[in-house]
Parts: structure tokens; C-alpha cells; sequence
């Protein structure tokens, strides 16, 4: 079976299980068809090797109108290591409990474009202590706070994408100077930082590459 196909079985299944939910007097019987649903899930995911399958599937299912935080809940778990949530419309308060209590062994995470509100970004923030790579693009509300909160306990954070985030500042600057020296990619275009801010980033080392609107400037030239 292609991932494509997969996908569609996936998606087909919650949309009848959901269905049999909005009927009340069939809750028990969409009780026992959400049981069926996860073992199935799960026997399905059992299935495809390599891991990087996996990853792709569950882009596919995000990427799509119908995809719902059931569908995730289900294919998120610990061993989820990458997360691209680019394309998801769903409701991301549930969502980011779901992140928060089922994938604390993120290494990549992708939330560009993903709308949410201030204190939800906290909430998918809270377990992410293995967390490397982080793209929050477009994300209105992400600002210094919560880049603050992040690198306080994501120590091998190496890369972090804040293009338009506009509440992102000079303050943003010194979280990373202090608390992620190893940072090798940074993205700012968009964002409020001023030139002192970029200047002060000639104390992490091993910096490679900055974007900044728009342009990619290499580190020996900051």
C-alpha cells in the first residue's frame, strides 16, 4: 500500500468515526470504533520501515483539510522524532497538549504558518529538551519570551527559523548569545531585529549561516 493510500485509509476511518460520535445514542459504539481505529493505526505504523516512512505519513495527514487532532493523537508518540506541521488548519490549543504529553523526544519542529495563540506556544515548548532544529515562521504571536523559555532547557539547539515573526527582537539575540552558543542557522528576515543585534552575534562560533530580509549572509561576514 503507497503512503498516499494509507493516508486516505487513515483519514476515511476518522471522519466515520467521528460521524458515529455526533450520534449520542451510538457513544458506546464509537467508543469501541475508536479502539478499533487506534490498534489499526498502529498495526499499520508497525508496518512501515524505515522510520523516515513513518515521518512522511504522518506529513501527508497533517497537510490535509480533514486531518483532526484524533488522527494525530493516535500517530504522534514518543518516538516521534520530526514534526512538520506546515499546512495544518486544525484546532492548536488541543494540539499542543497533545505535543506536550506525547512527543517529548522531538529532535525537528516545524510550526510555519501554524496560528497560535501566546501561551499554546509555551505549552508544545514545555518537553522539548532534545529539540535541534525549530522553524516558527509567520507565527504571529511567537516572540523573545518564548525563545527565552525554549533555549533555557533545548541545550543542542543548532537551528532556529523566526522569519516574520515580528515580535521577535534584539532580546532574542542575547537568549541565543547566552544560552545557545552552538547555534549554526538563524533565520531572521521579518523579524524587529536591528543591526546592534545582529552584530552581537559574532560570539557564536560556530554560526554558518544568517537570514536576514531575505539575504543569507555567512558568519565571517556579520
Amino acid at each position: 500500500m503507497t503512503l498516499q493510500k494509507l493516508c486516505q485509509a487513515v483519514l476515511c476511518s476518522d471522519i466515520i468515526t467521528r460521524k458515529i460520535k455526533t450520534e449520542e445514542k451510538q457513544a458506546l459504539s464509537a467508543m469501541y470504533v475508536s479502539i478499533v481505529l487506534s490498534v489499526v493505526f498502529n498495526f499499520m505504523l508497525s508496518t512501515l520501515r524505515p522510520h523516515h516512512l513513518k515521518e512522511e505519513l504522518l506529513q501527508l495527514v497533517c497537510e490535509h483539510p480533514h486531518c483532526s487532532n484524533d488522527i494525530l493523537e493516535t500517530l504522534l508518540s514518543e518516538e516521534t522524532e520530526c514534526l512538520n506541521l506546515k499546512g495544518y488548519n486544525g484546532e492548536i490549543h488541543e494540539l499542543s497538549q497533545i505535543i506536550a504529553k506525547r512527543c517529548c523526544n522531538l529532535v525537528e519542529l516545524s510550526m510555519c504558518g501554524v496560528q497560535s495563540n501566546y501561551s499554546d506556544i509555551f505549552t508544545v515548548f514545555k518537553q522539548l529538551k532534545f529539540l535541534e532544529t525549530l522553524d516558527m515562521s509567520y507565527v504571529d504571536e511567537m516572540n523573545d519570551a518564548h525563545v527565552e523559555y525554549l533555549l533555557n532547557h533545548a541545550t543542542k539547539m543548532t537551528s532556529i527559523t523566526l522569519n516574520w515573526c515580528h515580535n521577535i527582537s534584539d532580546r532574542t539575540i542575547d537568549y541565543i548569545t547566552l544560552l545557545c552558543p552552538a547555534i549554526i542557522h538563524l533565520g531572521l528576515t521579518g523579524t524587529s531585529v536591528t543591526t546592534i543585534g545582529v552584530m552581537k552575534l559574532n560570539r557564536c562560533k560556530y554560526l554558518q549561516s544568517l537570514t536576514l530580509q531575505g539575504k543569507l549572509m555567512l558568519a565571517m561576514q556579520i
